[in-house]
Parts: C-alpha cells; structure tokens; sequence
C-alpha cells in the first residue's frame, strides 16, 4: 500500500472521488459524469482522486458484453481523459477498480496506470493511504490531520445490507478518520463508528470518530442491459464530495474532537433512463 500527503491552505478542503464511470458501457450517463466534471472545476476548494472502473473493459472472457461496447478499451482511455480534461490540475492520486483490472489480466496492461498516467496523477494499484493536513492560513501552526483509506471496494451482495457490509469490512484495514470505497454503485454517508485508542503520554480512553463513504457511480442501472439480465435493483448514477474542515479556532476539546467532516450526494434523479440511453 502507498502513502500520500497533501497539504491545503484555506478553511476547508472538498475531495470529489470519481469512480465506476463505466466509459463505453450504454449505461454510463456521460451527462452526469459532465455535470460532476464542472462541479468541481467551480469549486475553489476542489480535488479529485481516481477510485477505479473508469471504463467498462469488456472482453471476450470477461462479464459484460464486449459486442455492446461503445468503445474500446483503448477509446475508453481516450474518453476519460477527454472528459475529466476540465480539471486536469485538480487531481491527486488514482486506486484500480474490478473493471480496470480486466484488461491487466488478459494483456499485462495496467489500464488505470495507463488512465492515471494520461490524467498526470499518482497511482497507487489497489489501495492507498492518504493525510490530508489542512491550515486556516498561512503561516498559522494550528493545523488539523486527516488520515484516509482509499479503496474501490469489494465484491458485495446485489441486496444493500451486503453492500454496506462490503464498505465496513475495510475499516479494520487502517488507522483512519475517513474510509472511501466503491464498487457496489450505491452512493452513502454511512453512520459513524466509534474506535477507542490511547493517545500518547494518556491514560485517560479517547474516541475516535470514523467515517465511512460509499462514493457511488455515473453508472444507470435502469438502461437495459446486464443489471436487468441478473435482476438487480436498478441504481441511478450519484457522486459525493466531502468536505474536511480546518476551522481550529475552537480549542476546546481533543485534535480528534475538533475534526469536522462534512459530506453532499448528487444524484441523476429527474432524467428518464431512455434519455441517458440515447
């Protein structure tokens, strides 16, 4: 696993995680994905980091259907770039997905190292640490720290107690206030959980708050297509953003206690699916 550091000067910091866009497959609802792309371009505060499944990387071998492609693998790259050009500086960091891997298997091609390379952002293969270090202002030494796991998830249930056990099955991975993962489609701010530790030179128990993100997709499960041939529930395309907060003026209280992390879900509700077809 690597680790990343960034450090951000301002109030507050909003990570976008972009992941399952599913390029090439009828279902991936590039509108949505354009819509999200200039979300974040307006947002000052504004990174990204790649969550994998990009494309959709069917092949011969794999699921999915290969022949319903709109583009090849290759193409899918190519869209990618295309269509996250908007905020090429904003990236930071990029883990693989189930889909991306498809390709590696077949030809020993890394198709996520290839995408992120493209993108000019770090790759981590399959998983990553992340602190985020967050100043008020410059040259201010009151500083809040973010450690966060990053992961595109794994494989679930289609029913959604299954995915959320799929997402809280990472948290014994890491040491980390945020958990970020994928993979099932479903986009959540799940309930947080409460890990207790001891803090250097203490002796007195303290609680650390963690948070866990399902991150969603631009995937829409209601096109036709393998979702309807298993009989899955149908998933409309959402993303997040979440917000971590520097606000240190308030000193009551622990590092741990005065850490704010605040999340938003943008959903694709109101398009009717033939729409997203066309």
């Amino acid at each position: 696993m690597r680790a990343f550091r960034y450090e951000h000067i301002g109030p507050e910091l909003t990570l976008y995680p972009i992941v399952c866009m599913h390029l090439g497959a009828p279902q991936s609802d590039e509108a949505f994905i354009k819509e999200h792309i200039q979300r974040i371009a307006d947002d000052p505060t504004g990174r990204w980091v790649y969550l994998g499944d990009g494309g959709e990387c069917a092949t011969k071998l794999s699921k999915g259907d290969v022949y319903r492609q709109k583009y090849s693998p290759g193409e899918q790259i190519n869209r990618a770039e295309e269509l996250l050009e908007p905020i090429r500086g904003k990236g930071l960091f990029g883990v693989t997905g189930n889909h991306d891997r498809r390709i590696y298997k077949e030809t020993g091609v890394d198709f996520a190292e290839q995408l992120c390379k493209g993108l000019g952002i770090f790759y981590f293969g399959n998983a990553a640490m992340a602190r985020f270090v967050i100043r008020p202002e410059e040259g201010r030494r009151d500083v809040l720290e973010y450690d966060t796991f990053w992961h595109h998830g794994k494989d679930s249930s289609s029913m959604t107690p299954g995915k959320v056990g799929a997402a809280q099955a990472l948290v014994p991975l890491a040491d980390a206030d945020a958990f970020f993962s994928a993979h099932s489609h479903l986009c959540l701010d799940l309930a947080p959980e409460y890990v207790a530790f001891l803090p250097p030179r203490a002796v007195q128990v303290q609680y650390r708050k963690v948070h866990n993100f399902i991150c969603g997709c631009a995937y829409d499960s209601r096109v036709p297509g393998y979702a309807e041939e298993k009989a899955y529930k149908p998933i409309i395309p959402a993303y997040l953003s979440v917000t971590l907060c520097g606000d240190v003026s308030n000193h009551e209280g622990t590092a741990n206690e005065r850490k704010r992390i605040e999340s938003k879900i943008y959903r694709a509700d109101g398009r009717p699916w033939w729409e997203e077809a066309a």
